[in-house]
């Protein structure tokens, strides 16, 4: 999985999970912190724990039965 510089202190991290490429994110800090980073979030993505991100649609269940 490569990291690639992307600017000062900038890197963008390139990871295939399953011969599907994930979006690429751009990472600010150290290369080896966005290595570390890399690693995480590839162990994330093959457990299929994906963090669902704040912005994303509630599920029906959670519509329903939390209060907004």
């Amino acid at each position: 999985m490569p990291v690639y510089k992307q600017g000062k202190n900038k890197w963008r991290v390139r990871i295939w999970v399953n011969g599907v490429r994930q979006p690429d994110e751009v990472f600010a800090g150290t290369m080896a912190e966005a290595k570390a980073h890399e690693a995480r979030r590839r162990v994330e993505l093959e457990k299929g724990a994906v963090p669902v991100s704040d912005r994303a649609v509630p599920t029906f269940r959670a519509f329903c039965l939390e209060s907004f």
